[in-house]
């Protein structure tokens, strides 16, 4: 089967919906099919990127990527170009609206991308919709988000896609009113293995008596960060245990307001930044548990989450309550995770870390290849 992917950006490391094409692409390679990747408007050059890179013997990747400093017409012509020399059986377009103009905006979107692929059949994932779905959104996010919901539904309606994936039933039940085919639910897999090492790591080794809790990814301002530390402070001072809070990534800007907190609450932060891979698997593994801002209904979309899950950390998800504004089946928080609440410190960090089944890029490929074959 030859496949060509489509995302936003594929800078290593700096774009999760990136990682996660490139490692479907190599998985998918090693299964003697032919895959190409096209970044339609890569935020991370200035120039164009073309070649090929290696996944094992005799197997070859290649890659475009187009920079966002390109008009969109030149861009998609280019793209055009490309895709019509690979002739491909399918394109899958891995989907954030985000990621095609800064302000989720991208009005023309559909007639470019109608145009990219006449003789191919289409897939599209939905790792985003839009915005404005939660019962306290304000006018302007729920304006903002009809907007880029009728976004979705004009490319929808124009490229026909013939197979639709997502990774959550309130994603599901959304897509459900904009298209006859029914969106399946494809599970996400982590972008960071967990790795095995053999030498001792002085950076990231657990100190006797302490509690090593990481973040890793965005930190959303819609989280009870106050009242979490808070009770972490606590914790740490009835119970004769240190405490220390890593930030793994890229946080955003409410690192600073996490690092004034711990600084009040004598709770010690060490903010990591981004790192390989590897170094973030090591850390993972040395770590007690996990934190993660995301909103309940959207965790199993977020890659950070899985990240974790496979590295057997238990998590508490410290969103403050957030329900869609029309009444829609979530999923529940999945094997591991903890909902936080005022008093729920004490049980979830005597909580040990144990062994979750977390889908492998091997099994979604496994689900992904299925859902084209039987189209």
């Amino acid at each position: 089967m030859k496949i060509v992917f489509l995302c936003g950006s594929l800078e290593p490391g700096k774009d999760g919906v990136g990682d996660y094409t490139h490692r479907l692409a190599a998985e998918l390679i090693l299964r003697d099919h032919k895959i190409g990747i096209v970044a339609l408007r890569d935020q991370h050059i200035n120039h164009q990127i073309e070649c090929s890179k290696s996944t094992g013997v005799d197997k070859i990747l290649p890659i475009l990527r187009l920079p966002a400093n390109w008009p969109a017409k030149r861009r998609f012509t280019k793209a055009k170009e490309w895709i019509e020399t690979f002739q491909p059986d399918w394109v899958s377009l891995q989907f954030v609206i985000f990621s095609f103009q800064p302000k989720g905006l991208p009005f023309g979107l559909s007639n470019h991308l109608a145009g990219l692929a006449k003789n191919s059949r289409w897939h599209i994932m939905f790792h985003e919709l839009w915005v404005g779905m939660h019962q306290n959104a304000s006018n302007k996010f729920i304006l903002w988000g009809w907007l880029q919901k009728g976004i979705v539904r004009s490319f929808l309606k124009k490229i026909s896609p013939q197979v639709i994936h997502t990774q959550n039933l309130l994603f599901q039940f959304q897509l459900n009113n904009l298209t006859n085919v029914r969106p399946e639910i494809l599970p996400l897999f982590s972008n960071i293995p967990k790795v095995i090492f053999e030498e001792p790591d002085s950076f990231s080794k657990k100190r006797e008596n302490a509690l090593i809790i990481v973040s890793f990814g965005y930190l959303h301002p819609n989280a009870q960060t106050e009242l979490f530390i808070e009770e972490l402070g606590e914790y740490q001072k009835n119970n004769n245990t240190k405490i220390c809070l890593q930030i793994i990534g890229h946080a955003g800007p409410q690192t600073s307001k996490w690092t004034k907190l711990c600084e009040t609450n004598n709770i010690e932060l060490k903010i990591i930044g981004n790192l390989s891979a590897e170094e973030i698997s090591r850390l993972l593994q040395n770590a007690s548990a996990g934190i993660t801002t995301t909103a309940e209904p959207m965790v199993l979309k977020s890659g950070s989450v899985a990240a974790m899950r496979e590295h057997g950390l238990p998590i508490i998800c410290i969103s403050n309550q957030w329900s869609p504004r029309r009444r829609i089946l979530t999923d529940a928080l999945p094997d591991g995770m903890f909902k936080f609440h005022k008093g729920a410190i004490e049980s979830f960090l005597k909580s040990q870390k144990r062994d979750i089944h977390i889908v492998s890029v091997a099994e979604v490929s496994d689900l992904f290849l299925e859902s084209l074959r039987k189209n």
